[in-house]
């Protein structure tokens, strides 16, 4: 009979851990839904949600005062990007993921630049958390405010904010961990819907109108510097249909260049100049509405960081045109504290070589600007100079700097490659200011290092790097 109640018992626990996991599953299939809702909803929509999740990924790991040790939930990995989570979802070699969505939950912790759009402005990607919750949670007042605004409930069904109708105190709200995070999720969603209905409900024409018609609004059309930057940003389809996105760049200028909008504020007597602009633009959900619109109709034609610093170390002629995007990703890299040092570097030789690029844009726009065709050559010092030594000192400080760089074996290789293919007289430059510099040995030099630094089958670095893997699987033997 003893056993009997035992086997019994442990039926009910199996079912009861059973039905947690598949409630779990199915809360992170809510917050999956909810994600893609509030990433069509604009940048303050996805930051007031970070700022939501931040509070709800604290109240999930706390355990409830008095509760042991290991009732507490944790934090098991910061940081991620969905690519992350997608990888840690897959099982390995003994079907076991590190991440295990019947256990375990995500929550946003951030968002991260992932590069610049065509305009110089940046794109953001967001980052989450993958949490353990705790056995039993404690809801804080401002979460349990949070529930209830979200999912309707009153009265008896209201979860305590600890404080009655009369504002005497109460116990809060205790429940198990797997129970908070599902009602998290669904007020999350509850509240992003709630969101759209508004973003929806904006676009009443006659909000719009009555916008548009203020005298706030009606003021830029008084300022000729507004103006000016409003035709600047205006390009006008094919067939001279208006620009959609013209209303989210002018707002993009404006907020980046803070001289340019203390003018406009100055010429229109806008106390809040940004205030008035949402007028001007039909609402502030119309103006946030652009500006997602504009801003993902610019992402779609980014790449991540990632590929961004694969495509410009295979081939640097692709940072040509786009150094602003090129700048803001590489600069991502280097000032991540989870980039590798190899990565960090390479991304500091891109940046080189895009300041390279940059700087050759500039000089062009130079030229064309004094009605020439092409930008003045480079590298071309004195050639009646007595020395190495003077020759060298005879270069312009930049061009100067690089030809001593390359001659001292201290330029990168794919820097190198760059500028010898956009310089011609930069290999001759450098040969006179180190005569022991042999120029016919560098195409064979870039070929060798790109061989050794390639994967593909029969490449040296092919053979390198299975060679490598031979000797960590021959050590990881030894261990065992």
């Amino acid at each position: 009979m003893g056993a009997a109640r035992v086997a019994r018992a442990s039926a009910v626990r199996s079912r009861e851990e059973n039905n947690d996991r598949m409630k779990m599953a199915l809360s992170g299939a809510q917050m999956l839904h909810s994600e893609a809702l509030v990433h069509k909803m604009g940048e303050d929509a996805i930051n007031e949600s970070i700022a939501a999740q931040k509070q709800q990924m604290d109240n999930i790991t706390t355990a409830v005062p008095g509760a042991p040790p290991d009732a507490a939930g944790k934090v098991i990995a910061k940081g991620k990007t969905s690519d992350d989570l997608n990888r840690m979802l897959q099982p390995d070699a003994n079907g076991k993921s590190e991440l295990d969505p019947s256990t375990q939950t995500v929550f946003q912790d951030g968002r991260i630049v992932t590069g610049m759009d065509a305009n110089g402005l940046p794109l953001y990607r967001t980052t989450y958390s993958v949490v353990q919750p705790a056995k039993e949670v404690e809801l804080t007042p401002e979460n349990a405010k949070y529930l209830n605004e979200n999912l309707g409930l009153t009265g008896s069904e209201a979860y305590s904010t600890g404080k009655d109708k009369d504002g005497k105190d109460i116990p809060l709200q205790r429940l198990p961990g797997f129970e908070v995070n599902g009602l998290f999720q669904k007020a999350n969603t509850a509240n992003v819907i709630k969101r759209a209905a508004q973003v929806s409900n904006a676009k009443d024409q006659k909000i719009i109108d009555e916008a548009q018609d203020s005298a706030a609004a009606k003021s830029f059309q008084k300022s000729p510097t507004f103006l000016k930057v409003l035709d600047a940003h205006t390009v006008p389809g094919k067939d001279g249909s208006e620009d959609p996105y013209v209303i989210a760049k002018t707002y993009d200028y404006l907020s980046t260049h803070p001289d340019v909008q203390a003018q406009v504020a100055k010429e229109t007597g806008a106390a809040n100049l940004m205030k008035a602009y949402e007028d001007y633009a039909g609402s502030e959900t119309i103006l946030k509405q652009k500006l997602e619109d504009y801003h993902k109709t610019q992402a779609k034609s980014q790449d991540t960081v990632d590929s961004m610093l694969d495509k410009a170390v295979s081939d640097p002629k692709e940072i040509e045109g786009h150094t602003p995007a090129f700048t803001a990703a590489m600069k991502s890299i280097i000032a991540d504290p989870d980039a590798s040092v190899e990565k960090k570097k390479k991304a500091a030789n891109v940046l080189a070589i895009t300041q390279d690029v940059r700087q050759g844009e500039i000089d062009l726009e130079k030229a064309k600007a004094e009605g020439k065709t092409e930008a003045a050559a480079r590298f071309q010092g004195d050639e009646n100079a007595t020395s190495p030594q003077a020759f060298l000192a005879s270069l312009k400080p930049a061009d100067g700097a690089i030809v001593k760089m390359i001659g001292t074996g201290q330029m990168d290789i794919g820097r190198l490659e760059y500028l010898a293919a956009r310089n011609p007289d930069l290999l001759k430059s450098v040969a006179v200011a180190f005569p022991n510099f042999d120029k016919s040995k560098v195409n064979k030099y870039v070929q060798a290092s790109k061989e050794y630094a390639s994967l593909k089958p029969g490449t040296p670095g092919a053979a390198l790097n299975a060679g490598n893997a031979v000797l960590g699987h021959l050590e990881r033997l030894k261990e065992i």
